[in-house]
């Protein structure tokens, strides 16, 4: 049987389904803008990824060359550009708690004991 042209890449449907921020960590977020590409899950240490486009050679491309850099097999999953758009929110969240964080640890390590008054 001919094949009709249809994607060979499985469908996966995000479904409220939440991302570990943890694995954002292994595709930078400028990357993932670019590509249309997101780390889904690492799941017996294969790292999942979600594309918008498969037929975009350069996103797939790039996905390789950051499995092979990682040391991990990858395998790939075509998503909704909504799934990846809620998914991309998880770097804007992880952003602002890194930010949150490190505003906590400055003002907890300038704790200012003496005010200058004008």
């Amino acid at each position: 049987m001919a094949n009709d042209g249809e994607n060979l890449i499985p469908k996966r449907e995000m479904k409220d389904s939440s991302i570990n921020p943890e694995v954002l960590r292994y595709v930078p977020e400028e990357s993932a803008l670019y590509y249309g590409i997101i780390p889904i899950d690492m799941v017996d240490g294969v790292l999942e990824v979600g594309i918008v486009d498969p037929d975009n050679v350069e996103a797939t491309n790039a996905i390789g060359f950051i499995a092979t850099k990682l040391g991990v097999p990858y395998k790939i999953f075509q998503i909704s550009q909504i799934d990846f758009d809620s998914v991309i929110t998880g770097y804007k969240n992880l952003t602002g708690e890194v930010v949150k964080a490190l505003k906590e640890f400055a003002t907890g390590e300038k704790k200012t004991t003496d005010k200058v008054t004008d």
